[in-house]
């Protein structure tokens, strides 16, 4: 799209701007206005009378949706990361299960540095 003279700058179009489409659909969905600042947005405004009051800065809006997914992924952490450890006690305590045998000499030639023992897992 081109915007005229202000949008064209060094990228050549908006569209060459980083996170251009993400600032636009977090204007138009959060009813933000600027980035850091309140202020008149650029996008999402239904009518020019739109245009003349300041909204509340897009940052506060990024900060409570951050918040909520920090927050929903530490609950589910809270829930699969004691599940995890269980699952990690259980099969190392059942793998104490495998024992080393002794065997007698015979059964092995002379020399051997696994001389008189034999691995028996439990199957």
């Amino acid at each position: 799209a081109q915007c005229g003279r202000r949008a064209a700058g060094e990228y050549g179009t908006v569209e060459g701007v980083d996170l251009y489409g993400w600032f636009q659909k977090l204007q138009t969905q959060r009813r933000c206005g600027g980035f850091c600042t309140d202020d008149v947005p650029l996008f999402g405004v239904d009518s020019v009378a739109d245009t003349l009051h300041d909204r509340p800065a897009c940052s506060k809006a990024v900060v409570e949706q951050l918040h909520t997914l920090s927050f929903a992924l530490g609950l589910v952490m809270v829930v699969v990361g004691p599940t995890i450890v269980v699952a990690g006690l259980y099969a190392c305590c059942r793998e104490r299960g495998t024992q080393v045998e002794p065997e007698s000499e015979s059964d092995y030639g002379s020399g051997s540095e696994t001389e008189g023992f034999m691995f028996s897992p439990h199957y």
